[in-house]
């Protein structure tokens, strides 16, 4: 062959080879995965369109509308939902720790913790809110979660007799404080199968702490047991709930509050001040730019956790409080856990045994 054809010919042969690849590349690339164009059947719809086609979960609903989080529960994930029926909040209207008689009665605020204290900001299963990573899996040892709720969702004004005694509150006693109880998360706490079967608690023992019987296998959210498990949906699960779910308060709150403990709470509330809190007083001012407040207080006992040394060991002005005065851990701590090894907020929590004003006055 002569020289002068070598030339066309090799460029001729590119063109075709580059055209070939072309064709390859388009045939390769075709795009042939089916959920480009529709969603897995097992999907399901979003948490808020799942609880609106049920239709039983009016008032519900409504409480996520109006307390504007459908976009999150419809369009963002991903989230683990507790929920109760209108039926449950039909028995909830008869009998309930914040006197509501019918959804007239809830306020913004109840409105707000109701919701977030049933919503937790990763999609559990029932049977992984068992399990927690610390920086090693922990399998079925899981007994408590962080709810979505913050600390500034409620700031109570308090003022006289709603203050502890002591010298520390007496100059917000005419005037009154916006008081956080507590600045830390609010955590739920939950009974499952394999967490009780791993801690040595049988059916008895949850019967003694909730008032509520159980079943093996069982799933309980406090005492409200969850009839309805792991429904899947675009951006997380629901799980129902038997009964309506509202934030209890700490352990300090519940010895003030139970008539049979009030001895014992006057004592205990000796060893605490409220403690001016800027990072919420900004925090909230920020959220709530229509109602700002001038200044948010935190109340705080005195103690000291021995192991690590850390805890409130000055008062308000700044002085060393006595060693003799401090308390071995915060019993108004929402996420209170022992620093030791291995302690966790999700498999560990505190308890206090305290005397009954009997008990106390027998004493005496």
């Amino acid at each position: 062959m002569k020289r002068g054809i070598w030339k066309p010919l090799f460029k001729q042969i590119l063109v075709m080879s580059s055209l070939l690849m072309i064709s390859i590349w388009f045939v390769s690339c075709k795009d042939e995965y089916v959920y480009d164009d529709k969603e897995p059947e097992w999907l399901g719809a979003s948490i808020y369109d799942y609880l609106k086609s049920e239709g039983n979960y009016t008032t519900f609903v409504k409480i996520i509308e109006e307390t504007g989080f459908t976009n999150v529960l419809a369009k963002t994930g991903s989230k683990t939902l507790l929920v109760a029926d209108d039926e449950a909040f039909t028995r909830f209207y008869q009998s309930n720790a914040w006197g509501i008689s019918s959804y007239a009665d809830f306020s913004d605020t109840q409105k707000n913790l109701l919701l977030k204290f049933s919503m937790i900001d990763n999609a559990y299963l029932i049977e992984t809110l068992a399990n927690y990573y610390n920086g090693e899996l922990q399998l079925g040892v899981a007994l408590r979660r962080a709810t979505s709720i913050s600390p500034i969702d409620t700031v109570p004004f308090e003022s006289g007799d709603q203050l502890p005694a002591g010298a520390w509150w007496n100059r917000f006693r005419d005037n009154g404080v916006h008081l956080l109880k507590n600045s830390s998360s609010w955590p739920l706490v939950y009974f499952l199968q394999s967490t009780l079967d791993n801690t040595g608690v049988h059916n008895d023992d949850f019967e003694l702490i909730t008032g509520s019987d159980r079943e093996f296998n069982d799933a309980h959210i406090f005492s409200s047991k969850v009839i309805e498990r792991d429904i899947v949906c675009k951006n997380g699960y629901v799980h129902k709930l038997e009964d309506v779910l509202i934030p209890p308060v700490n352990l300090a709150d519940q010895l003030g509050q139970d008539t049979e403990t009030s001895l014992f709470s006057t004592l205990l509330e000796r060893f605490s001040a409220p403690y001016y809190d800027g990072t919420q007083t900004t925090e909230y001012n920020l959220s709530n730019p229509g109602n700002p407040i001038d200044s948010i207080f935190e109340k705080r006992f005195f103690y000291v956790n021995e192991q690590t040394g850390f805890g409130q060991i000055n008062y308000p002005n700044g002085q060393t409080i006595d060693e003799d005065l401090l308390l071995p851990f915060d019993p108004g701590d929402n996420s209170y856990v022992p620093s030791g090894f291995g302690s966790a907020l999700q498999s560990d929590m505190a308890a206090i045994f305290a005397p009954t004003d009997a008990a106390l006055n027998a004493y005496d």
